[in-house]
């Protein structure tokens, strides 16, 4: 029966898992928060504002009213409605708002409360970060300011993070301060209209619960809205509201992949991903025995026993066997009839001088006797080997 072998890694494997299991409920990172969209229910999002106008285009009041995710512009002329966007329009869209404006559609333009400093020059919508003033008696930041509208007939309550600059000699001034700063103005942009609001809290839902705010919301949206208003019901361009800019890009690339959406099925991917790691990485059972044979080549083999003979100053013996492995190369090629004493006949057949060949035999047949004077060193055990195969050369078939 196979044994689960410990592994040291175990515990990174087991945090690691239990880290992904943790971000399914708690994302470490943190997340931007609730979106201040028309699809939201918070207390900054829109969708009170999105309900009041449509509730108003069922009525017959207002021109038809949709949203729009998938582009920033409509297709035909209307009014285009950007209130507390994510991200501002970059110079491409901002001409193509201009075009728009100027063929006869009104845009409605609110900044994001974070993000107050916003310049659109082709539209010649300006607006900077507005002082924070404290009062003396709490820490809190006062953006509330009640300011008064020519659009309703009371004060009305208008916080706000920024300050409009209206440049324009011919622009209609809708909402002041108490000091007298424009805080949301409306001026002519070719054959449409523009109209911006230094605050996109007026259209919150929190806002809708205010009577005032909200007709005052609903104001803003009639003034750029009134050019086509005007026309017959059934020919009525309507009114968009945009979150093209509120989506096209709040997540880039492979971070689509750790959007609300997505998220859960992401992490559950990885925590797959790291269990199959952890399996690959972790043995179970015996180590498994390498039965593979090693195959090795007579030239290593030869070099072993010869290294092994060295070792031993076995040279005697050496020279022995390769005596026997010359008497059977000389009987193989010459004939069983030669023998290692024959040196006439093995001279006679090689080309080499008796005497020459006598000698060596003799010198090898000294060594390969141990009772011998000659001593069978390894120089000597080599040289006798050599002058024996300098013998079987000659006569090799090859020669």
């Amino acid at each position: 029966m196979s044994r689960v072998l410990p592994c040291r890694s175990d515990a990174g494997w087991l945090l690691a898992v239990a880290l992904l299991v943790l971000l399914q409920f708690w994302w470490l990172p943190g997340d931007r928060g609730t979106p201040d969209d028309t699809f939201s229910t918070s207390i900054a999002g829109k969708r009170g504002f999105y309900e009041v106008l449509t509730a108003l285009s069922h009525q017959g009041l207002l021109p038809p009213v949709r949203r729009e995710s998938d582009s920033m512009l409509p297709a035909d002329a209307g009014t285009l409605v950007i209130v507390g966007p994510e991200r501002y329009p970059d110079v491409h869209e901002q001409q193509s708002l201009s075009d728009f404006v100027a063929r006869g559609g009104t845009l409605l333009f609110a900044p994001h409360w974070d993000a107050p400093d916003v310049t659109l020059s082709s539209l010649g919508i300006r607006l900077t970060a507005a002082p924070i003033k404290r009062d003396a008696f709490s820490d809190q930041a006062q953006h509330d300011s009640v300011s008064g509208s020519s659009l309703v007939n009371a004060p009305v309550p208008f916080r706000t993070s920024a300050t409009l600059h209206v440049t324009r000699a011919d622009a209609q001034v809708l909402v002041t301060s108490p000091v007298g700063e424009t805080q949301a103005a409306a001026w002519k942009h070719g054959s449409g209209m523009i109209v911006v609001s230094a605050s996109a809290d007026v259209f919150s839902n929190s806002a809708m619960l205010n009577d005032v705010q909200a007709e005052l919301a609903v104001r803003l949206l009639e003034t750029a809205a009134r050019p086509q208003t005007s026309a017959p019901e059934a020919t009525r361009p309507p009114i968009v509201i945009s979150e093209y800019l509120n989506t096209s890009d709040a997540w880039r690339g492979t971070a689509v992949l750790l959007s609300p959406g997505l998220r859960s099925g992401t992490l559950q991917l990885l925590t797959i991903a790291v269990l199959i790691g952890w399996l690959g990485f972790h043995r179970f059972g015996p180590p498994v025995q390498d039965v593979e044979m090693q195959r090795r080549s007579l030239t290593e083999s030869a070099m072993a026993v010869g290294d092994l003979q060295l070792r031993t100053g076995s040279g005697d013996e050496a020279v022995r066997q390769y005596l026997e492995y010359f008497r059977t190369q000389i009987q193989r090629r010459f004939g069983h009839s030669v023998r290692l004493t024959s040196a006439a006949d093995i001279a006679a057949r090689t080309g080499l001088e008796v005497s020459d060949v006598a000698e060596r035999i003799r010198f090898a047949m000294e060594l390969a006797e141990s009772d011998t004077g000659t001593p069978a060193t390894t120089a000597n055990a080599v040289k006798a080997i050599r002058q024996l195969a300098q013998i079987l050369h000659p006569a090799s078939p090859s020669s």
